[in-house]
């Protein structure tokens, strides 16, 4: 391991075997982030009690803006239960925005280089796979190649494909990782060569892959932040970067980016004998009007988020200041009786749920978490690259759950803490949460700084 990759390698004396079992327990959450939830759970379970003993063994330091994140959590947590404890969705709410978030903070507390390099490396994996796979069943489902897959795989997996119109639409468990994958390796391209970032070709063939298997599923969302992900690291760049740098676009990357965009071009055009199948473009226009509440003449699920946003801001008038509380569900209206509080439009529930002050304490969680991403930039440059793809997945996240809900599920919170992870080593790799302590203790702390 080189010297950049061992600095801040606080988990280095639970052995090689820790970081193997946690990647491949964050492999099986990536390839099937929704599937059977008795494995799902056990295995966040699993990765909990990891991070929990390895917090413990190696006394890992953790940034101060990070231990101010998980106190706005348990305020926000404090403040939604006390609004209303007889709300039928608490429990599952408590689930997703209480223990999810504490089980990636633990693992974000004691992210290594070589855990992170392996995490990598795995979404890296799962992208190029989980894509092939999706693409040979939906051609498989066409008839332009044969099925290759057995009914327990395609069960296993959540498979499904329809067709109509001369374009295809097409479902998986592992397909909504895709938002984050996606927008990870696309930004991957143009941020250059670093020791945790797998090899050049590994990054396109992730995001291209990504970006078709999105395509042909008719995932407009995903398609949408895939193609805003250069846009989004740029964005990153610019919040997080220490002053006085620049953005320089060198040949390369520009090189690169043409490249990647005939290859795509080709082939579209290649694989789409008719332009139908550009149907999930015209499909991505109508869902972004539907986001913003403009009625749509056709798509079903365009018109439900028209609705869905009527009702939910209609209930949110009732109590604009504190909202209904953690779990509230609007009266008669939801998705399905078996969960009514679960909704498309996750932003919108939640300010139904915690009112405008709750929305305040978000917001305060959202400056707190740029705060601790621009210190980590400005102690740790070596390490910028892979925070401003982090940032631009967990950015990418963000947007596709403005009108997908990606977040009501555990296994996708990982794109929203993986820029924690980040940031938290380069400061334990510096010595930069020490900063502005006792000087004995700032003399301590850059012991682990890398040799100039």
């Amino acid at each position: 391991m080189s010297t950049l990759n061992r600095v801040g390698d606080d988990t280095s004396r639970l052995g090689w075997a820790v970081p193997i079992v946690v990647t491949l327990g964050f492999a099986y959450v990536l390839f099937l982030p929704v599937s059977n939830n008795r494995v799902l759970y056990g295995t966040f379970a699993l990765l909990g009690a990891i991070a929990a003993v390895a917090l413990w063994v190696t006394r890992a330091r953790v940034a101060v803006e990070a231990w101010v994140l998980a106190a706005l959590l348990v305020v926000l947590t404090v403040y939604g239960l006390t609004r209303d404890t007889s709300n039928p969705g608490l429990i599952y709410t408590l689930l997703v925005y209480v223990l999810a978030p504490a089980l990636y903070f633990l693992c974000s507390a004691v992210a290594s280089p070589r855990a992170l390099r392996l995490f990598l490396w795995a979404a890296a994996i799962v992208a190029i796979v989980g894509s092939l796979m999706l693409l040979a069943f939906i051609g498989g489902e066409s008839g332009r190649i044969p099925q290759v897959f057995p009914q327990p795989i395609v069960d296993l997996m959540g498979y499904g494909a329809t067709f109509r119109d001369g374009g295809s639409q097409a479902r998986s468990y592992g397909l909504s990782s895709m938002a984050a994958i996606g927008p990870l390796w696309t930004a991957a391209i143009f941020v250059g060569k670093h020791p945790l970032l797998p090899p050049l070709p590994v990054r396109i063939a992730a995001a291209v892959l990504a970006a078709a298997a999105s395509y042909f599923a008719n995932r407009s969302a995903i398609v949408l932040v895939i193609g805003l992900a250069p846009v989004l690291a740029v964005a990153v760049w610019l919040i997080i970067r220490p002053r006085g740098t620049r953005i320089v676009l060198g040949a390369r990357a520009l090189g690169t980016a043409l490249v990647t965009a005939a290859a795509v071009t080709v082939g579209l055009a290649l694989t789409s004998p008719r332009i139908e199948a550009l149907a999930p473009l015209v499909s991505l226009g109508r869902g972004v009007l539907s986001f913003i509440g403009v009625p749509t003449d056709v798509g079903k699920d365009e018109s439900i988020r028209v609705d869905e946003q009527v009702r939910v801001i209609s209930a949110w008038a009732a109590n604009p200041l504190f909202g209904a509380g953690f779990g509230a569900r609007i009266p008669d209206y939801g998705r399905t009786s078996e969960r009514p509080w679960v909704l498309e439009l996750q932003y919108h529930v939640l300010l139904f749920q915690v009112g405008l002050v709750g929305i305040a304490i978000i917001l305060a969680m959202v400056m707190v978490s740029i705060v601790l991403l621009r210190r980590a930039a400005a102690a740790d440059p070596a390490y910028v690259p892979v925070l401003v793809v982090a940032g631009t997945a967990a950015a990418a996240m963000l947007i596709a759950n403005g009108t997908n809900p990606y977040l009501q599920a555990p296994g996708h919170m990982w794109a929203v803490f993986l820029p924690l992870a980040v940031a938290n080593l380069m400061l334990r790799r510096s010595g930069g949460e020490w900063k502005n302590r006792s000087p004995l203790r700032r003399r301590i702390a850059t012991d682990d700084r890398p040799a100039e």
